[in-house]
C-alpha cells in the first residue's frame, strides 16, 4: 500500500479490528487494510487528512488505534462523522491523540431514531464535549437537518469553544427519502402555526398514550429563545466573548426556515435583512445568557457591537467562494 494523503479509519464489522483505507478523489474508501499491520501504518503515516468513522465503537485503550494515532504526525484536518443525534456522546478513539490544526465534525440534528410513530420525533440535536485533537485551534461543525421537522425551533446544542481561535458552524439542509409516520400529535412546523412560527401540538384524542417530549431543550423559556434553534449556541458564544479571541462564522443560515429561527416570515427571502436581524439577536441572546448561569455582567453596548461585527454570517455559496471548492467539499460532504 503506497503512501496516501487522505485516509479513512473504521472498526471492522466482523471483529474488533481497526481498518484503514485511502480515500480517492470521489470521496470513496474501498481498499481496507488492517491497521494493526506495521507496514500498513507506515504507508499511511504521512496522511494529512484523516476521516474517523469509528464513532465511539472503539475503546480509547485499543492498541491498534493508539499505534495509528501516534504514527499520524502530519495531519492537517481530522474529520469525524457522521454522528446522529441522541444518546450518550461516543468515546473518542483517535481525536484525543492525533495532533492537528483543524477538526471537522459531521452530525445529523434530526436523525430518525425509529419508524414507530411514537418515537419518530424523539431526537436530540447535540454537539457535545468530545475530546479535541492535540493542538487544534480550528473547529468546523457541519450540522445537517431536515427543515420539515416540527420541533426544529427547539433544537438543543451542547458546544464548547473555549481555547479555539476559529469556529465555523455550517448548516446543511436535506429532505428524507421517506415520509414521516402518520401522527395526530404534532403538526409540521410552519410560520402559519402561530404568529411566531412556534411548533404546536394538536389535542390528543386518546388518553392512554403520553405526549411525546420531542426535543430535549435548554432551561431558557420559549419566550426568551429569540433565535430558536440557534439559541443554545449563545451559551458557548457568551463564554468566548468574555475576554478570549475567537472568530465565528455561521454558514447556511439562509437554509433554516424562518419559523425555526423565530423570525418574521417576511425575512425568508430577504437575505440582507435576515443576516442583520440574526446578528442583532445574537447580541441580545448573548447578554441574556450571561445573566443565567453562572451570572455574569452584560457586555457594554459599544463593545458588544464591535464583537458582533467580527461574526461572519455567510450563505453557503458565499462560504464556498471564500474557502474554495476543495475545502468546501471537505467541510460539507462526508
Amino acid at each position: 500500500m503506497p503512501g496516501f494523503n487522505h485516509i479513512r479509519v473504521r472498526k471492522s464489522y466482523s471483529r474488533d479490528t481497526l481498518m484503514v483505507s485511502p480515500v480517492d478523489e470521489n470521496g470513496v474508501a474501498d481498499r481496507w487494510a488492517d491497521a494493526s499491520n506495521p507496514h500498513v501504518v507506515s504507508a499511511v503515516a504521512t496522511a494529512t487528512i484523516v476521516d474517523d468513522e469509528c464513532n465511539g465503537s472503539l475503546p480509547s485503550s485499543h492498541v491498534a488505534a493508539l499505534g495509528l494515532a501516534d504514527a499520524l504526525r502530519h495531519v492537517h484536518i481530522l474529520r469525524r462523522g457522521p454522528e446522529t443525534s441522541g444518546g450518550p456522546e461516543p468515546r473518542p478513539a483517535l481525536p484525543g491523540r492525533v495532533a492537528t490544526h483543524t477538526m471537522v465534525r459531521f452530525i445529523d440534528l434530526t436523525a430518525w431514531n425509529s419508524d414507530d410513530a411514537e418515537t419518530f420525533w424523539r431526537t436530540r440535536p447535540i454537539m457535545g464535549l468530545l475530546a479535541r485533537p492535540k493542538g487544534a485551534t480550528r473547529m468546523v461543525l457541519n450540522s445537517s437537518f431536515d427543515p420539515r421537522h416540527p420541533r426544529l425551533r427547539e433544537a438543543s446544542f451542547s458546544a464548547y469553544f473555549l481555547g479555539l481561535s476559529e469556529v465555523t458552524l455550517i448548516f446543511t439542509p436535506y429532505e428524507r427519502v421517506r415520509s414521516p409516520p402518520p401522527s395526530g400529535d404534532l403538526m409540521p412546523m410552519s410560520a402559519a402555526n402561530t404568529p411566531t412560527g412556534t411548533p404546536t401540538t394538536s389535542p390528543r384524542t386518546s388518553t392512554d398514550k403520553p405526549t411525546r417530549p420531542g426535543f430535549i431543550t435548554s432551561n431558557i423559556p420559549p419566550e426568551q429563545r429569540w433565535l430558536g434553534m440557534l439559541n443554545d449556541l449563545m451559551y458557548a458564544l457568551s463564554e468566548c466573548f468574555g475576554g478570549t479571541t475567537c472568530r465565528f462564522t455561521l454558514v447556511g443560515v439562509e437554509t433554516i426556515p424562518a419559523a425555526a429561527l423565530n423570525l418574521d416570515p417576511a425575512l425568508a427571502d430577504d437575505w440582507p435583512s435576515r443576516r442583520e436581524t440574526v446578528r442583532k439577536l445574537i447580541g441580545r441572546q448573548v447578554n441574556f445568557t450571561r445573566g443565567v448561569y453562572p451570572p455574569q455582567p452584560p457586555i457594554p453596548a459599544d463593545e458588544l457591537a464591535h464583537l458582533l461585527q467580527d461574526i461572519r454570517i455567510l450563505t453557503r455559496e458565499e462560504y464556498r467562494q471564500r474557502v474554495g471548492a476543495e475545502e468546501f467539499e471537505l467541510f460539507t460532504m462526508w
